[in-house]
């Protein structure tokens, strides 16, 4: 993730007018976009890395931590939609 977040620096610094993303509209803010996008990833970054911090534990016990929506009751599906993040 530090050599994404790197490379999107990168590109900002270039100073394009627009981006042409593979799929998608063209990026005519590239500057704005790149912020908004790296707050957002850091963001997640941050959501994930939080709770962790509370210490180690089993996929099971990770997921409530991560993600305080699951209800327990939904047995192991919220654990593989996690573990997909």
């Amino acid at each position: 993730m530090t050599a994404y977040l790197r490379s999107l620096d990168l590109i900002r610094a270039r100073g394009f007018d627009t981006l042409w993303p593979t799929h998608g509209r063209p990026i005519r803010d590239v500057a704005v976009f790149i912020d908004a996008y790296k707050a957002h990833r850091q963001e997640r970054i941050d959501q994930i890395l939080d709770p962790l911090k509370a210490g180690p534990g089993s996929l099971g016990e990770l997921v409530p931590r991560l993600d305080a929506d699951v209800d327990p009751a939904c047995g192991p599906r919220p654990c593989a939609r996690c573990w997909r993040r």
